[in-house]
């Protein structure tokens, strides 16, 4: 079907255990310290500024429809305070804002 080069298993091998790595020594080093002050609000910011680095060019660099459907989301999450249907609504939104030409 497709033939698999040696080197690109072992390239994919190689990620897996940088990545399994990073995870568990995350946990491990967890273990030995407990953040406070400036260093805890910055952790627990860290989650929000991640996902606004993802979101944000597509919200706003795409077009139209892409922007609208994000405030949309927005409004909804604001106003209902569940994260899920904000998105359900979003995606919606895109959908319906792409199918009238925006």
């Amino acid at each position: 079907m497709f033939d698999l080069d040696m080197n690109v298993l072992l390239i994919f091998i190689a990620m897996g255990a940088a990545t399994y790595f990073a995870r568990v020594s995350g946990y491990w080093l967890s273990g030995f310290w407990t953040p406070e002050g400036r260093m805890l609000a910055a952790l627990e910011i860290l989650p929000g500024g991640v996902l606004m680095s993802i979101v944000a060019p597509v919200a706003f660099a795409t077009g139209l429809a892409e922007t609208l459907a994000s405030l949309v989301t927005i409004v909804i999450t604001l106003k209902t305070g569940r994260y899920f249907l904000g998105v359900c609504v979003g995606i919606v939104s895109v959908y319906i804002l792409r199918s009238l030409g925006l």
